[in-house]
Order: structure tokens, then C-alpha cells, then sequence
């Protein structure tokens, strides 16, 4: 692939991966490392070897391939899941299904590896027949898979609220604060939320069941007559005075015993 390929040898760096390749950030012509150690240094030449641009050394950046590779494959892969998007259900049986996917990946190796022009034009008018044969198949897919994936992102954010925003801006929250909240899907994913309700901090907040509560002082505290009241209460709440006092005692006893 001539992506990779240096600018004076011709050797395609892609596929001989022991030496590096190089490009001139100036003109964004690449040369391998071989070829530049000879060109700067036994020649002596301060420029590009194809357009004859000035370079330098501060010119010289290291090409990444694998880097490259992934971010083309992973661009081939996306445009093409959204053309060869059938499922299960467009077939009559798995192993059909299971051919087809082997096609699809076959077809995503090609155009991300080694693939002479002659052979890249022929995919591509290829994928772009697929494309037009199967025109309504693609969109009632797309359109199934938007709906899914749409489905799936409401569940979270119904499910999550705006919870881990606030936890992952403010270790400490402040009622006081008016600062909204919003979900990180909502954000990335705008277009699948046709009305969204912002929720602030305030709304965020544990909100009493007796709206008429404001504050601590605003919740009536009983006042008792006597002891015998005040005993009944307790009971009633489940304590008892007689298992504290003995639980505590053997928790006491229990310490001087272990420091004896």
C-alpha cells in the first residue's frame, strides 16, 4: 500500500515491519529509516528527496504504523457495519449467517491490508452493488439497531439518574449549588433524547415524605409524663434497657480479660 511505502526505495514499510518509517511533517512525504540515514547524513541533502522542500531534523516525525492501521480499520469497519448490517433473521439458517460474517471480515481485511489498487477498486464497486441491491434491507436494519441501541442508553440514564455526575464533579454536594447535572449518554448522544429533563443538585436530593418539613426543628418530638411512658417507648422501638446494660457489661469484662 503506498501509505507505507518510502518515497526512495519504494519498499512497502507495512509489510517489511523491521525497518521504521518516517515522514517529513512539512511536505508529509515518509521515508524509511535506512534511506534517511543515508540521504541526511552520507549526502548531506537538507530536503525532501521527492518535492525538494527544505527540511531539517526538527522536520522528522516517526510514522506510527500500527497506530494507522488500527484507526483505518476501525474507520473501514464502522462504514461497512452500517452497509452489511444484516442479522440472523435475514437468513434461513446460521450457517448462512456465519458465512456472511466471514465475508464481511474478509472484505475489512482486504481494504486494511496489503490490497493492490487494481484489487481496492473492484471491492469497492463491489460494496457499493451490495449497497444498492440491498438498499431496503440496510435501512430497515439501521433502523432496527437505532431503535435497540436508542432503548438501551433510556434504560441507563432512567436507571442511573444524573447520580455519577454529580459524584464525579463534587465530592461534596451542596444543596446550595445550582449547577446541572446532565448524563454523559445524554451528552454524547443528544439526538436520541427528543426531551430531555435536566434535573440540578436540588432535585437531585433526598426529599422528605412531609413536604411540610424544612428543617430538624420542624419534626415534633414527643414529650413524655413520665418514666413509665418513656419505658413503653423504648420497649416498643425494640430496646431494651436490661440487654444493654448486659451487653455492655460483658463487652467490659471481655476487654480487661484480654489485657490481663
Amino acid at each position: 500500500m503506498d501509505d507505507y511505502k518510502c518515497t526512495l526505495c519504494s519498499d512497502n514499510i507495512y509489510i517489511n515491519s523491521e525497518k521504521k518509517l518516517y515522514f517529513f511533517d512539512v511536505c508529509k512525504h515518509k521515508i524509511c529509516g535506512d534511506c534517511l540515514e543515508i540521504h541526511l547524513n552520507k549526502h548531506n541533502k537538507q530536503h525532501c528527496p521527492r518535492c525538494k522542500v527544505a527540511i531539517s531534523e526538527r522536520n522528522i516525525t516517526l510514522f506510527d504504523i500500527e497506530e494507522r492501521i488500527y484507526d483505518n480499520q476501525k474507520n473501514i469497519r464502522s462504514k461497512l457495519v452500517e452497509i452489511f448490517n444484516k442479522k440472523r433473521h435475514n437468513f434461513e439458517n446460521t450457517p448462512l449467517y456465519y458465512n456472511y460474517l466471514e465475508h464481511v471480515e474478509d472484505i475489512i481485511y482486504m481494504l486494511t491490508n496489503e490490497c493492490d489498487e487494481k484489487k481496492r477498486k473492484a471491492i469497492e464497486a463491489y460494496i457499493k452493488k451490495y449497497e444498492r441491491e440491498n438498499a431496503k434491507i440496510i435501512e430497515e436494519n439501521n433502523a432496527i439497531m437505532y431503535e435497540s441501541e436508542k432503548k438501551k442508553i433510556h434504560e441507563i440514564v432512567k436507571e442511573e439518574g444524573n447520580l455519577y455526575e454529580i459524584i464525579k464533579h463534587r465530592s461534596i454536594i451542596n444543596k446550595s449549588d445550582d449547577k446541572i447535572y446532565v448524563h454523559s449518554l445524554i451528552r454524547e448522544n443528544p439526538k436520541l433524547f427528543d426531551e430531555v429533563k435536566i434535573t440540578n443538585i436540588t432535585e437531585s436530593q433526598p426529599q422528605p415524605l412531609n413536604p411540610s418539613i424544612k428543617n430538624d426543628t420542624d419534626i415534633s418530638v414527643r414529650i413524655y409524663l413520665n418514666e413509665e411512658e418513656l419505658e413503653k417507648a423504648h420497649y416498643a422501638g425494640g430496646y431494651d434497657e436490661s440487654v444493654v446494660f448486659k451487653r455492655c457489661d460483658l463487652e467490659f469484662n471481655s476487654t480487661i480479660f484480654i489485657n490481663i
